[in-house]
């Protein structure tokens, strides 16, 4: 049976040989270009249209579910492009908003031991052409010092205080106990940030206050005001930079 099986291919195989010598070189092209595309067509119609139908059919499962079907990559994604660029303007526009701002701003000195009482003077005189009465007002004997990032003061004694104040410098604290109209407040409060010397003003409280003056509580049909707070300026600590005062 293998035998003649056998017997039988190679007498078609010699049948197929004979014939494919006997053809021209012209119809040998044509029938390998015939043959060329009808495995071309079996592999496409057996193998690639069940992938494509399997592979649309995933995908208008996932579109259905707000899956987009392709993400591109970060640097061909047009609407990344176009953020990226918003974003790289708005950095520029905003350090060179900050540049003008700092250069707007004048830089101030801290203040000089020659130039404490001018200081003290200076916020007095503004207090006095604002037309407030001054109810107490006080040193805080001691320097303050204020931990970078903390925000919070204590009083200390001086020596441990000048250890914590960066850059040689001290602070000189001065608390203020005031009356006056509503006009007079605000008038020494937009007044004082005009000062040539780096001050903070905090714990400022601001009130009615008719006790402050024996139960008054108005002077001409207005509001009298009690404003309290505590000013500090930033001076120079020539001890600590090895500086001859």
């Amino acid at each position: 049976m293998w035998r003649q099986f056998k017997r039988q291919l190679r007498q078609w195989w010699g049948e197929l040989e004979g014939k494919w010598l006997n053809l021209t070189t012209f119809y040998r092209i044509v029938l390998a270009i015939v043959c060329t595309m009808a495995l071309a067509f079996a592999f496409r119609t057996m193998f690639m249209d069940p992938i494509q139908t399997s592979l649309a059919d995933i995908q208008k499962k996932l579109s259905s579910n707000g899956v987009p079907g392709y993400v591109p990559a970060p640097d061909h994604d047009d609407e990344i492009i176009r953020m990226r660029l918003k974003v790289e303007g708005l950095q520029d526009s905003l350090d060179k908003t900050l540049e003008q701002e700092r250069q707007a701003i004048p830089e101030l000195e801290p203040l000089k031991p020659s130039q404490v009482s001018e200081a003290a003077a200076a916020t007095g005189r503004i207090v006095s052409e604002a037309g407030l009465r001054v109810l107490r007002f006080h040193e805080i004997h001691g320097s303050a010092s204020a931990k970078a990032g903390t925000g919070k003061e204590k009083k200390v004694k001086k020596k441990k205080a000048l250890k914590d104040v960066p850059l040689g410098l001290t602070l000189l604290r001065h608390r203020y106990e005031l009356l006056g109209t509503f006009a007079g407040v605000y008038g020494f409060l937009n007044n004082v940030s005009g000062l040539p010397w780096p001050f903070c003003l905090s714990e400022i409280d601001i009130s009615a206050s008719p006790a402050a003056t024996g139960g008054q509580s108005y002077v001409n049909s207005q509001v009298l005001i009690r404003l309290s707070f505590e000013q500090t300026f930033y001076c120079y600590d020539y001890e600590r930079l090895g500086k001859n005062r």
